[in-house]
């Protein structure tokens, strides 16, 4: 099936509409590598961009990305993916740049100060994804004036509406990120291991709003440490992707799970692993609003993760779109046998 090799690279021009299908908010950013071969690099990151890029290659939704960048920033090279740039905020000063460092796992700006970073626009989405980095405050999804058309609805306005005092209070004292007048259908976040510890508390008030929550088995294994997360009631609704690279990626709910394997390449070939996560998240949402079925898109995104992987960045990836078919082809029999489970799974409340 060649999913990939065919579709159209000169995606038509962007035209403005009301309605974006997939809106990103996060990080754009230059991103200083050092492999852990030992290898150094430069390319264009962020956890909104490597999403963003990753959702318009497989997918002819309208997507938009919300950040800040500076003057020096190659701002063409999004746009001609068809990707919205208008939420895209440029400044006098230079471009936030990320030091990554993957043999130790530091990741620090080289700027003093990240760029401030606003969200004041109205909105409507079908989904919304938040990429929450250094410099971007963990969202707190459920405020006032923010609507929300999926299944969650009821719950999570009649308790907003009883707890907008709490609410008010709790955002000026840890001043998150406010999705004001911004309306979606559903909603998603990731967390990121050298934070994740300091916004425990940000994460905990986020996961009672959002639908889904991508992040490493490693990043899990904190979380689970620090929240208890694999108590059912207290996130019922979100569905949790844990990326675990060659292992794939296992899929949970309550106390459930079903685990969906990997594509097994040599190490030799694994070149840096920065933004692979992105693009499993980019992928996956691209082709699941695209309505494509649950498994195939997982099978989407891991493709696109591991090929991410043997190279710096997330671009290279559209130079290859063929070995994108030929790891689709690989893990779609094996997915699509668990269609069935997964929709007992996803029907479940």
């Amino acid at each position: 099936m060649e999913l990939f090799s065919n579709f159209n690279l000169n995606k038509i021009a962007f035209e403005q509409k009301i309605v974006q299908d997939l809106l990103f908010i996060g990080n754009i950013s230059f991103d200083k590598i050092t492999s852990r071969s030992g290898i150094s690099r430069c390319v264009i990151g962020g956890g909104a961009y490597n999403s963003a890029y990753c959702a318009s290659l497989v997918s002819n939704l309208k997507i938009k990305v919300f950040s800040v960048v500076g003057k020096d920033f190659p701002i063409s090279i999004i746009k001609d993916r068809g990707i919205d740039v208008s939420g895209i905020h440029i400044v006098e000063e230079h471009s936030n740049t990320f030091i990554i460092n993957e043999q130790s796992g530091d990741i620090f700006f080289e700027n003093n100060q990240p760029l401030e970073f606003h969200l004041n626009n109205k909105e409507h989405a079908k989904h919304v994804h938040i990429s929450c980095r250094k410099g971007i405050r963990y969202p707190y999804l459920c405020l006032k004036n923010t609507i929300y058309h999926s299944s969650s609805t009821d719950v999570i306005s009649s308790s907003l509406k009883e707890k907008i005092d709490e609410i008010k209070k709790c955002l000026k004292a840890i001043n998150m990120l406010c999705l004001k007048n911004t309306i979606y259908h559903s909603s998603s976040t990731d967390v990121i291991s050298s934070s994740l510890k300091e916004k425990i508390d940000e994460i905990k008030k986020c996961l009672k709003a959002i639908n889904m929550l991508f992040l490493n088995n490693y990043e899990y294994d904190m979380l689970n440490k620090c929240l208890d997360i694999e108590t059912a009631h207290l996130f019922p609704k979100v569905i949790i992707f844990i990326t675990k690279g060659k292992g794939g990626v296992t899929v949970k709910k309550h106390k459930k799970e079903i685990s969906f394997p990997g594509i097994n390449i040599k190490k030799e070939d694994i070149v840096s692993t920065t933004g692979s996560g992105d693009a499993f998240i980019g992928g996956f949402l691209g082709s699941y609003y695209s309505s494509r079925p649950f498994c195939e898109s997982l099978a989407i995104g891991v493709s696109i993760a591991t090929l991410s992987i043997q190279d710096f960045g997330i671009s290279h990836v559209t130079n290859k779109l063929s070995v994108l078919d030929e790891y689709f082809n690989k893990l779609m029999p094996i997915y699509k046998q668990k269609e069935h489970e997964i929709y007992e799974f996803l029907q479940e409340r």
